[in-house]
């Protein structure tokens, strides 16, 4: 039986392990797809977002500037502490900080014309209940702009990248393909207004040690891509096995 509330300590135990990587790591702090988030939020002084596990507020912090008021929520104290820090250095007035678990959001209904989440979903535990209190918050016609990396629609290449990310991290749950995610946000009543593909290439080095993976997981992981062309194919490894490219997308959403 799976116990929620161990993992969500998990997630903590990991996070807080590594917030300071993940703060300054170029994928995270300089990725494209910040640029198009911030395009498609469609942000004016009177908009209210939130953003949903936002580890050390790298989104929070793009659309500060062109929003109302920004709530940045996370379920780990060290990502809201060095946010909380970042935020004050920069004097940005404008975001608020919640310690808060995302399939419960202490906001009353229609809270929100903007929620955005980046690179997170694949560590929920529920992705479902998720998506039921993004839609319950959000106002009507309100927008979810969803960042994460996706699956290969290939079965074996998809079990591959998720066999991979786990023994990277043992937080995480699952990546979907894009049309998992077609189904997943049509069945919670979402309708897709827009989407854009978002290539990440990971610096294997960087990638395993962001996460702080242990020399036994590197090694096989490693081994895994040299034992598999399908995979040195899928996801363009170099012959050193410097680099990967994975793919991820943005998803914009309305209700």
């Amino acid at each position: 039986m799976f116990d929620s509330s161990k993992f969500d300590s998990e997630i903590i135990k990991q996070f807080d392990k590594t917030a300071e990587n993940y703060s300054k790591d170029y994928i995270f702090s300089n990725g494209t797809d910040l640029d198009t988030m911030l395009k498609q939020a469609h942000l004016n002084p009177t908009t209210t977002v939130l953003d949903v596990a936002t580890g050390v507020g790298h989104v929070a912090m793009k659309i500060a500037p062109f929003a109302k008021k920004v709530h940045a929520v996370d379920i780990t104290p060290k990502m809201i502490s060095l946010l909380q820090d970042d935020l004050e250095s920069k004097n940005i007035k404008n975001v608020e900080t919640h310690i808060m678990h995302v399939n419960n959001l202490q906001f009353v209904d229609d809270s929100f014309d903007v929620v955005t989440c980046r690179f997170a979903t694949h560590h929920f535990a529920n992705v479902r209940a998720f998506l039921s209190e993004v839609k319950r918050v959000l106002r009507p016609k309100g927008k979810l702009i969803l960042t994460d990396i996706i699956a290969p629609s290939s079965k074996p290449m998809e079990e591959f990248v998720n066999e991979i990310n786990r023994l990277r991290d043992h937080t995480h749950v699952r990546q979907f393909s894009e049309s998992e995610w077609e189904s997943i946000l049509l069945e919670q009543n979402f309708a897709i207004v827009d989407r854009h593909n978002n290539p990440l290439r990971h610096d294997f080095e960087s990638w395993l040690e962001r996460a702080k993976t242990s020399k036994e997981n590197r090694n096989r992981i490693v081994g895994m891509f040299r034992n598999s062309s399908e995979a040195q194919s899928q996801f363009q490894t170099d012959p050193q096995m410097k680099f990967f490219i994975e793919d991820s997308m943005i998803f914009t959403a309305q209700v």
